[in-house]
């Protein structure tokens, strides 16, 4: 696990940056976008993998807890929690809305890299069947995405440590795109 500070050196290997004459780094480019699907009923819904799913990926990546937002602009693509889904497992979802607010945060962030939270938040991308872990472009753009698998404790992928190498090797994957 790493401490703030050297989860800011490993932020700063991942976004775009210059080393001022004080030795000090600055941000000179947009941070990748790191997309969800929507806050769950225990997060702050003003904050974006402020709860479980937050604190898995930032164990994956080995990086302090609260973290995350140094390393990625962090989105959600509904605001608030969307509540049971009735008579079903899981938390209900408005697809529709969803892919609505993909298609806006597409053209407000054209250029930047996005990494995708689950396959629901794939889908409202129009990129579902893109295998995790692999850098892809949306079509006709400069616009580059991967799919990971939803951090939530429900998807049991998580619990294989060879996720985290894998985490870790797609997210460093960022420093070559361009």
């Amino acid at each position: 696990r790493t401490t703030g500070c050297q989860a800011r050196a490993w932020c700063i290997s991942i976004v775009p940056h210059s080393r001022g004459s004080d030795g000090t780094d600055a941000v000179t480019g947009p941070k990748p976008v790191l997309v969800g699907q929507a806050p769950s009923r225990r997060s702050d819904p003003l904050r974006p993998f402020s709860g479980s799913s937050g604190a898995r990926l930032e164990r994956h990546l080995g990086i302090a807890a609260g973290t995350l937002g140094d390393c990625f602009e962090l989105r959600n693509l509904i605001d608030r929690y969307p509540g049971r889904k009735e008579g079903a497992k899981g938390d209900g979802w408005d697809a529709a809305a969803a892919r609505d607010r993909a298609r806006a945060l597409r053209r407000e962030l054209e250029g930047r890299a996005f990494v995708l939270a689950g396959r629901k938040v794939a889908a409202a991308f129009g990129v579902a069947e893109t295998p995790y872990f692999v850098w892809a472009r949306f079509d006709g753009t400069k616009t580059s995405y991967a799919v990971i698998p939803h951090p939530s404790g429900v998807d049991r992928v998580w619990n294989s440590p060879a996720i985290a190498a894998r985490l870790r090797d797609l997210v460093l994957g960022i420093v070559g795109l361009g």
